[in-house]
C-alpha cells in the first residue's frame, strides 16, 4: 500500500512539474491527459528504478520541448 500511494505522490508532483514547464496547455484539463498519460507509461513499468526513470525522461522531454518554445520565442518566430 505504502509503494502504490508513493508512486501515486511521485505522478502527481510530476504531473505539476509537467504543467509548470508547459504554459501551453489552456487548462487544467490538459494536466488529467499529462497525469494520464505520464502514470499509464509509469505502471507499464516493471521495477521501480524504472518507473522513476520513465519519470526522468518525460520531465526531460518537457524542458527540452520548454527550451524549443523559448527559442523560437526569442527569435520572434512562433511555434
Amino acid at each position: 500500500m505504502t509503494d502504490t500511494k508513493n508512486q501515486l505522490t511521485l505522478i502527481l508532483i510530476a504531473s505539476f512539474i509537467v504543467f509548470a514547464l508547459n504554459p501551453g496547455l489552456p487548462t487544467l484539463g490538459g494536466l488529467g491527459v499529462t497525469s494520464a498519460l505520464l502514470g499509464l507509461k509509469i505502471f507499464v513499468e516493471k521495477s521501480r528504478e524504472d518507473r522513476l526513470q520513465a519519470v526522468r525522461l518525460e520531465l526531460l522531454s518537457q524542458i527540452d520541448h520548454l527550451k524549443d518554445r523559448l527559442d523560437a520565442f526569442l527569435l520572434g518566430g512562433k511555434r
